[in-house]
């Protein structure tokens, strides 16, 4: 909307701008990028400055050694970022652009309707050994790009990264310790795809009163650890570090929380 008069001396004051109509955004029949600047979510990530956002913002340093710009998961193996390329594509290729805190193991994996996944691809045994010998200090540890050339190209909507092993690092040495995956990004290289892939809209806010159950205000460095209890699997975890977002698969369950 483009003024050209207005009705009262004062400036124009709009409530609400809607479209309507219109087709979605054609598919890309260029080989691109797919996952650039589109919807992406993991099961689990320690903050909202290391979300799944990250991985597909187009931003990595040169030396994949930077606190920047990356999704970064919590300290266990079973957690999976993916992306959404908005419509069903044809994927020949994935780069995974790696901080120092790479995956040992994991299978790429397509998808139609974010629910069923196939893999697609997995590292051989050898590659596994190999970048499971390679134990650092995380100050000298640097990260890698994964450019993987699927053995033939896979159709689907959704990609996502599912880690089976994490890497380890001296901590110090001889002793070892293993973080979460962290990623700088996550490209994925096809054609098809749509340009109108976005993040679903929040549900609205549900009527009713409300009282306050539990409160953290988190205005220090860290959480009041006396106020939490970290349980996996039933077990009491000791050693947590910082403050981790969670959320419950909501497809499945109807459960959504946050934990540390």
């Amino acid at each position: 909307m483009r003024g050209v008069e207005r009705a009262t001396p004062w400036g124009y004051s709009l409530y609400s701008f809607k479209v309507y109509g219109g087709e979605p955004a054609p598919a890309s029949t260029t080989r691109t990028n797919l996952a650039l600047n589109h919807p992406a979510y993991a099961n689990f990530y320690q903050h909202a400055g290391n979300s799944p956002a990250f991985v597909t913002d187009g931003g990595r340093p040169a030396d994949l050694k930077a606190d920047q710009s990356r999704w970064s998961s919590d300290w266990n193996a079973d957690r999976w970022v993916s992306v959404d390329l908005g419509a069903r594509s044809t994927v020949d290729t994935i780069d995974l652009y790696w901080e120092a805190a790479y995956a040992v193991d994991y299978e790429l994996q397509v998808s139609d309707d974010n629910r069923t996944w196939r893999t697609v691809y997995r590292p051989s045994a050898a590659e596994v050994a190999s970048r499971r010998a390679n134990v650092k200090s995380p100050g000298e540890a640097v990260g890698v790009r994964d450019s993987i050339r699927l053995p033939q190209p896979a159709t689907g909507r959704y990609v996502r990264m599912l880690g089976k092993e994490r890497r380890s690092f001296y901590n110090p040495a001889p002793a070892t310790a293993q973080f979460g995956y962290s990623l700088y990004e996550f490209e994925v290289w096809g054609t098809g795809g749509s340009a109108a892939a976005a993040y679903p809209a929040l549900p609205a806010e549900q009527p009713g009163s409300y009282r306050t159950t539990f409160f953290d205000d988190f205005t220090t460095a860290a959480l009041d650890r006396a106020k939490w209890r970290v349980v996996r699997t039933g077990t009491e975890m000791g050693s947590v570090n910082g403050e981790s977002q969670a959320y419950v698969d909501s497809r499945t369950t109807s459960a959504r929380r946050t934990a540390v």
